[in-house]
């Protein structure tokens, strides 16, 4: 249920985004903002909140990158040191 949740704001969020590309954010004639910025915003907040409820961490991805880039011979040495 979570990650079908997670999916839809997510793939309405690329719409979004991409509708506002085409568009642009401001309105030439008018002077206003678009009104898709707080849907975007809204969405990406719920996107935040539901990450976190599995327990991810936003940075999570940072973190993953750096583990990857240990090699194994590394994290064995560090274990087997006395």
């Amino acid at each position: 249920m979570m990650l079908s949740l997670l999916a839809d704001n997510y793939e309405e969020y690329n719409t979004m985004v991409g509708i506002l590309k085409q568009t642009g954010y401001y309105d030439s004639t008018t002077g206003k903002k678009n009104p898709l910025i707080t849907s975007i915003k809204d969405s990406r907040a719920s996107i935040y909140k539901i990450v976190q409820h599995f327990g991810i961490s936003p940075y999570a991805d940072s973190k993953i990158r750096t583990m990857e880039e240990d090699s194994v011979d590394d994290y064995i040495d560090e274990l087997t040191k006395e």
